[in-house]
């Protein structure tokens, strides 16, 4: 039987070009092992073994990364999440303290990533929190709430006034004089299909209006060639409250007209950065792009309520850092292009408005004055900080720019992984 054996083995044939292969190993999902189960997860101990290789600064690195990119894939405002902001946070900032007792410091990636995970949450009492336990177990935190208000003695230039918007005036007669053009030139195109249709009355209303716009500007152009010789006599100066003759209604008009077709990305941007900078240097941490009396007032009022993390702002000093952000958005503007379009300074009027209504208030006159105070403040700032708001403006109008990123820029570790 062995010799049968061999025999038919010897005759198999084999082809020489074709190696012979070991059959595939396959390993089992599950190993025995001594615990209660009786079995291993492989991934899971793989996973183990890999992680077990890295530094423990690299696994807490990886690990606040990782809580924080949870938080981000979730939004604080959907059904998802059944816990407060804080509550939310409590992973990281506990791992966070975690680190500080190590003496582990985290790296720019994760920083990044907690800051936006934070700014997600839309809570100024968590940002708070985060912001300044980062500034004092960091050294890379070297901007925020660096810049100093000195409110001991208030003093303001006469000249210095909040601008004035007269934007639903602009709109307003904007609007008011497409429709009156529409409606002459729609009426006479229709009027085609009636032979008794006089449109005298249609064009006598759009030459009218076209020569009250000309009366507008052309006495203000007349009068100024004629005071640049004195061989012409000098035309009377018109009225301040003549409605025609000084330009006004032109100038209303166009302003309403620009108001209407404008829309500048670069400007808003401008705007938003003025705003996040001017509130990251004063040490505020609000970062609603677009400053506004109601996100201000709330800022006050939360601060001064117990336990809360944000340094007590409804003070007088408090208030002018405040209004100082509400108004940065507006200095930017006014400097860089003269004619407030995205900003609004109406803003600050109705800070005190709102902050009247909880019992914070100093009178008309001393608001007034703290407002002008606050808007010397926030020219200053804009132009001490134009290098930075134009960075980041660039970064903002990009569109992939997070609050983190921003953040890290203006601290100088943009480039740290």
């Amino acid at each position: 039987m062995r010799t049968l054996l061999v025999l038919l083995l010897a005759l198999t044939p084999v082809h020489p070009f074709l190696p012979v292969t070991p059959p595939l190993l396959r390993l089992p999902t599950t190993l025995h092992a001594g615990d209660s189960s009786g079995k291993i997860d492989l991934r899971r101990s793989t996973l183990d073994n890999a992680f077990g290789k890295l530094s423990l600064a690299d696994q807490y690195d990886i690990t606040l990364t990782g809580l924080c990119s949870k938080i981000l894939d979730v939004p604080i405002n959907t059904t998802d999440w059944n816990a407060s902001p804080e509550e939310v946070l409590c992973d990281p900032l506990l791992l966070l303290g975690e680190m500080k007792d190590k003496n582990i410091k985290p790296s720019s990636r994760s920083t990044r990533s907690l800051i936006d995970a934070v700014s997600s949450l839309s809570s100024v009492d968590s940002m708070a929190l985060t912001l300044t336990t980062l500034a004092r177990t960091q050294r890379k935190f070297k901007v925020y709430g660096r810049k100093f208000i000195e409110t001991r003695k208030i003093y303001v230039k006469e000249e210095t006034r909040v601008p004035e918007d007269k934007r639903q005036e602009e709109i307003g007669a904007a609007v008011g004089y497409l429709g009156l053009l529409g409606v002459c030139f729609g009426r006479n195109a229709l009027g085609g299909f009636d032979d008794l249709y006089d449109p005298l009355l249609s064009n006598l209303i759009i030459y009218s209006s076209l020569l009250t716009l000309l009366a507008d500007n052309i006495y203000a152009v007349l009068k100024f060639l004629s005071g640049l010789t004195d061989k012409i006599p000098s035309l009377p100066e018109v009225p301040e409250n003549s409605p025609i003759g000084r330009g006004t209604l032109t100038s209303t008009l166009t302003a309403g007209l620009g108001r209407l077709t404008t829309s500048d990305t670069e400007r808003e941007c401008r705007s938003e950065a003025a705003a996040l900078v001017t509130a990251y240097k004063l040490g505020l941490p609000c970062f609603a792009f677009r400053s506004n009396g109601l996100e201000a007032a709330s800022l006050i009022k939360g601060s001064s309520e117990n336990e809360s993390n944000v340094d007590d702002l409804s003070g007088e000093g408090g208030i002018i850092k405040v209004l100082t952000w509400t108004l940065a958005p507006v200095a930017e503007e006014e400097m860089k292009h003269g004619q407030l379009v995205v900003s609004d300074p109406r803003e600050a009027r109705g800070l005190w408005k709102r902050l009247n209504k909880i019992g914070i208030g100093y009178g008309e006159e001393r608001e007034e004055l703290l407002s002008r105070f606050a808007m010397e403040q926030a020219r200053g700032i804009v132009r001490e900080e134009k290098e930075s708001i134009d960075a980041v403006s660039e970064r903002l109008i990009g569109g992939a720019a997070t609050v983190g990123d921003l953040i890290s820029y203006l601290e100088g570790w943009e480039d740290e992984v």
